[in-house]
């Protein structure tokens, strides 16, 4: 969380109002601006459970949404805002955050963004077999270093624009890179991030689509994945999937949280 708000680029004090009882933070509301631009990303809510329900959340939005206006928003967002998102929008389940939000005249259109849950087995996450099939065919598949950050991020930029390129680039910030790359004559073409959106979630990761349909995506995830189990936890997370299919097919993952996401004019 230190990283998320703190180490977050565009972090900026006026936009993370806080309520202060005993000298003790009981609610917070966080938000930045990417870019200078107009629209303001509201990151994080939230209330301690003994001091909810008397209007912190309230008065903090209300503070935040003024001084994003001040800043220069014409709207507010509640969606990814990569590069140091905390979550790809607001799980619907999480009722009195929606209901506050919708009252005060968020617009959400109600499509799902989907996150993965995967059950981490470490003979699942053998790559072994994989990686020397691709080594024959003119392909290693590695743990990033330092060096490659240009090349990556690069490739980062093509394939999925400013946000794939901030997140990925925060991969390095890890000792070891929470970063996994695949490589070939023409240099990186394939990529894959642990850890960036938060402790145990996956993404993003893409690949040179003149590379695709060959493996590389799975033994990426894979290794990734077994990276986390290293860590000691038995259960990772992939965010805002694309392909159900692809990845509960690789790994076994299954639907688990969703999202919407929400909009509003200043």
């Amino acid at each position: 969380m230190e990283r998320k708000i703190f180490g977050d680029q565009d972090f900026t004090p006026q936009l993370s109002p806080v309520a202060v009882v005993s000298e003790q933070v009981v609610a917070l509301v966080h938000g930045v601006i990417r870019n200078q631009g107009e629209v303001a990303n509201l990151k994080l809510m939230a209330v301690e459970q003994a001091f909810r329900r008397r209007g912190m959340a309230t008065h903090l939005l209300d503070l935040f949404e003024k001084r994003a206006a001040v800043a220069g928003a014409t709207r507010v967002q509640i969606r990814f805002g990569a590069p140091s998102y905390l979550m790809p929008g607001l799980d619907p389940g999480y009722t009195a955050a929606l209901t506050l939000l919708l009252r005060r005249g968020y617009q959400t259109d109600q499509e799902s963004i989907c996150n993965m849950d995967v059950d981490l087995q470490e003979e699942r996450l053998n790559t072994h077999a994989d990686e020397e099939r691709l080594r024959k065919v003119g392909y290693d598949v590695r743990r990033a270093v330092h060096a490659d950050i240009e090349e990556t991020t690069d490739l980062a930029y093509r394939l999925g624009g400013d946000a794939w390129r901030g997140e990925v680039a925060q991969a390095f910030d890890f000792t070891p890179s929470r970063l996994h790359v695949a490589t070939s004559r023409q240099g990186i073409v394939a990529f894959a991030v642990q850890d960036v959106v938060g402790p145990g979630l996956f993404g993003p990761t893409g690949t040179d689509p003149v590379h695709r349909r060959l493996g590389i995506g799975t033994v990426l995830l894979k290794r990734c994945l077994m990276d986390v189990l290293v860590q000691g936890r038995t259960q990772a997370e992939i965010c805002a999937v694309g392909p159900i299919p692809f990845y509960a097919h690789a790994v076994g993952a299954k639907v688990g949280r969703m999202f919407w996401t929400l909009e509003k004019a200043l």
